[in-house]
C-alpha cells in the first residue's frame, strides 16, 4: 500500500463493492463534525480502476462512513475536502469484500447483524460456509447460529440485538419460538435485565414456559372431539370455544384453506352449533 497519496474525492466510486453495514444517521452526523473539525485522519482504502468511458476512478473498499460524512460536509461547502488521502489495494471483488470485513473487524466496529449481512452477501456469491469461516476466523457453528437469528427472529428482537440490549445467546434461544412467543420472551428478558442484570435475564428466558406446538395441536384435537360430543346449543359455550380457536391459531398459524385443517374443522363445528 502507498501511504500519503491524495486523490480527487469526486473520483471515488461507491457501490462496486457492496456494503453490508448500516450507518445510523446520528453516527454519520457525529463523524462529519469530527472530520470537519480535525480533518480526515484515517485514509480511505480504494482500488484503482476505470469507468465505462475509460476514465480513471477509484472503487471504495473501506471507509464508507467517512466517505458519507465527507459527502455530507460538501452539501454545505462544495469546496471542502476536494482532495482526500487514500491507501491503494488490489484484487478481485470477492477479495475486496474480505478486505472490507477485515478492516472493520480490526477496528472492532462489527455488530452480530453486520457479520450476518456479510455472510449472506458472501453466500449470495456462492462462497461456501467453510471458506467464509476460514477467512473470517469465525466457527461454522457460530455462523450457523447467527444466520438462524437473522432469519428467524422477530424484527423487535433484531433491533434489540443491533442495539446491544439482547446478546446473541439470548436471541438464539428466542429464534426457536414463534414471533409472538419471541415478543413475550423479549419482554421477560428486558424486564428482568433491568431489575436483576443480564445473567438473571438469560435465566428468565428459560423459565418462561410456553406450550409446544405439539401440545397446542393436542388441545385442538381434544377440542374437536369435545365438539363432536356437544349435543345441543344449550351445552354450547361460545366464549370458551372462541378461546380454543385463538389458541389454535396462535399455535398452528393462519388457516391454510385446506379442508383437513383442524382449525377450519373446529370453526365449521362451532358454526353448525350456532345455527342449530
Amino acid at each position: 500500500m502507498v501511504s500519503g497519496t491524495r486523490v480527487l474525492f469526486k473520483q471515488i466510486r461507491l457501490g462496486k463493492i457492496p456494503n453490508y453495514r448500516k450507518w445510523p444517521e446520528k453516527k454519520i452526523a457525529e463523524l462529519a463534525a469530527s472530520i470537519e473539525a480535525n480533518g480526515l485522519l484515517q485514509p480511505l482504502l480504494v482500488r484503482e480502476g476505470k469507468d465505462e468511458t475509460g476514465k480513471k476512478i477509484f472503487d471504495l473498499i473501506d471507509g464508507e462512513g467517512r466517505y458519507t460524512a465527507i459527502a455530507r460536509i460538501q452539501t454545505r461547502d462544495k469546496d471542502a475536502f476536494e482532495m482526500v488521502p487514500v491507501h491503494f489495494t488490489e484484487g478481485n471483488d470477492q477479495e475486496m469484500l474480505y478486505r472490507r470485513f477485515e478492516a472493520n473487524n480490526a477496528r472492532n466496529t462489527h455488530g452480530p447483524l453486520d457479520i450476518a449481512e456479510y455472510v449472506q452477501l458472501m453466500q449470495n456469491r456462492q462462497v461456501k460456509l467453510e471458506a467464509i469461516a476460514k477467512r473470517t476466523g469465525l466457527s461454522q457453528a457460530w455462523i450457523c447460529r447467527l444466520m438462524r437469528v437473522r432469519k428467524k427472529c422477530a424484527p423487535d428482537v433484531l433491533v434489540a440485538v443491533s442495539e446491544g440490549t439482547v446478546p446473541m445467546s439470548a436471541a438464539y434461544e428466542m429464534s426457536t419460538r414463534s414471533e409472538k412467543e419471541q415478543l413475550r420472551l423479549l419482554e421477560a428478558y428486558t424486564a428482568t435485565k433491568k431489575k436483576a442484570g443480564r445473567k438473571a435475564a438469560k435465566r428468565a428466558i428459560n423459565r418462561v414456559q410456553l406450550p409446544t406446538k405439539a401440545q397446542r395441536r393436542g388441545l385442538v384435537t381434544l377440542a374437536s372431539k369435545e365438539l363432536d360430543n356437544t349435543p345441543a346449543e344449550k351445552d354450547f359455550d361460545r366464549g370458551f370455544w372462541c378461546g380454543v380457536l385463538a389458541t389454535a391459531r396462535w399455535g398452528l398459524g393462519e388457516i391454510s384453506g385446506d379442508q383437513d385443517d383442524p382449525v377450519r374443522e373446529i370453526e365449521k363445528k362451532i358454526q353448525s352449533l350456532e345455527d342449530e
